[in-house]
């Protein structure tokens, strides 16, 4: 659960803008989603605990939700 709420931020923030406003939000989401995907990722891999998946899945979302809004910003800025 704890690994959903990068992406729980980030949906609140989806305007890259915005997230430049909010002090180190976009670092801190990345800090936080790249702890969860070290974590979850090799012990889903290696240990087949399935539970881990969606952290995983939640994880790399914030990275792609990033990479897309900030992208967004430059194509109409």
């Amino acid at each position: 659960m704890a690994a959903l709420t990068p992406l729980l931020v980030l949906l609140r923030y989806r305007d890259a803008e915005r997230r430049r406003s909010v002090f180190q939000l976009e670092t801190h989401l990345k800090f936080f989603s790249g702890f969860y995907l070290v974590y979850a990722l090799p012990f889903a891999l290696l240990d087949g605990r399935w539970q881990l998946w969606p952290a995983v899945l939640f994880s790399f979302s914030v990275f792609i939700g990033i990479r897309y809004t900030n992208k967004q910003n430059e194509n109409h800025g």
